[in-house]
């Protein structure tokens, strides 16, 4: 049998699959290929990438957790959480509003002085309107006109506001000793969690209203909870021992679930065991950290190659462009942006 240790695990990897997972969703919706092959193996029960974002946060509940736990400076702790969210999210809004969307927008047959760099719905008031995480702007005026996929040039940003939140309510959790002496109420506090996300789930949204906070989003809901249990994960990590067969059991367990129904009443607490036990037992450490940044610049890179026509016959051609070319961005956001920033912390 096995405990948690943040030494020996393949967490590294585990993330990279995590952001493959939305890569594969993403290809099908913005590609035009209609429903992703998981989904419909699934009975439309859940897609494959909202179980890699729910993944995302369960790990990073329990990494971001050890890392306050370590620090033991609160302001050194938010400037560490600051510096790796931040400046590879203002680059990429950047280069999205001024590069990516520039192209796409050629594309359509448009000239590039037609562009709307400046004024209402501009490239500029995408950046500075979404500047602080929160969403304000899904695209630029009409960019995406005419494109398979209309709804927004970066879906995947919405995640970050609720991740940096949860960031902040560590710092709560560690200043009540919720991760030492008062773990209980740590666990307590997620299971509250976890039963207005069952409630939710079953209620729709009938229920909103009597359910608080983030808890009653339908996007916000289900992740913090992931968060919070890979939180609880961390402060119980001594007294949990697993091993293959364990980890076999989750999977199993997920599978009968995701086939026969009610696999989103448990997701947030089965995917994060599934996450942070499976990638406990192997160790496998990498030298980059591509996940973020595949992250946050595959869905506009997608759009790009949708826009360009490019791989529009097959959806796993989509989608092994959008891996590579997102890769590709990811490796120049860690070497330039993510990883200088992260050394100064």
């Amino acid at each position: 049998m096995k405990t948690l240790s943040l030494k020996e695990n393949c967490y590294d990897v585990v993330r990279l699959l995590l952001a493959a997972t939305v890569v594969y969703s993403h290809s099908y919706a913005i590609g035009g290929f209609g429903r992703e092959s998981f989904a419909l193996w699934t009975k439309e029960n859940i897609i494959l990438g909202t179980i890699g974002v729910l993944g995302f946060f369960g790990l990073s509940g329990f990494l971001v957790t050890a890392s306050f736990d370590r620090t033991q400076n609160i302001w050194l702790y938010v400037v560490k959480r600051a510096r790796r969210i931040f400046p590879g999210f203002w680059v990429c809004l950047v280069v999205t509003a001024f590069a990516v969307a520039p192209l796409v927008w050629m594309a359509s047959g448009k000239s590039v002085t037609s562009f709307p760099w400046t004024g209402s719905e501009s490239a500029l008031n995408y950046v500075t309107a979404n500047f602080f995480l929160k969403v304000n702007q899904l695209s630029i005026q009409e960019l995406l006109a005419g494109q398979k996929w209309q709804e927004s040039l970066n879906g995947p940003l919405w995640s970050l506001q609720p991740e940096f939140l949860c960031y902040l309510f560590v710092v709560a959790v560690g200043l009540g000793s919720a991760l030492q002496s008062s773990r209980w109420l740590l666990a307590v506090v997620t299971g509250c969690a976890l039963v207005f996300h069952i409630v939710r789930v079953i209620g729709g949204p009938d229920v909103y209203p009597a359910i608080p906070g983030a808890f009653a989003s339908r996007t916000w809901g289900p992740f913090v909870t992931a968060f919070m249990v890979g939180m609880c994960v961390y402060a119980w990590r001594d007294s949990i021992k697993f091993d293959w067969k364990s980890v076999a059991f989750l999977f199993g367990f997920a599978l009968v679930c995701l086939k026969l129904g009610g696999f989103q009443l448990v997701a947030p607490v089965v995917v994060t065991l599934i996450v942070l036990l499976g990638g406990a037992l192997i160790s496998a450490r990498l030298r980059t950290d591509l996940s973020y940044g595949m992250y946050i610049y595959s869905f506009p890179l997608q759009v790009l190659i949708g826009a360009l026509g490019w791989a529009s016959g097959s959806v796993w051609l989509f989608m092994t462009a959008s891996l590579a070319a997102s890769v590709g961005a990811a490796w120049l956001s860690w070497t330039l942006v993510e990883k200088p920033c992260l050394r100064r912390s």
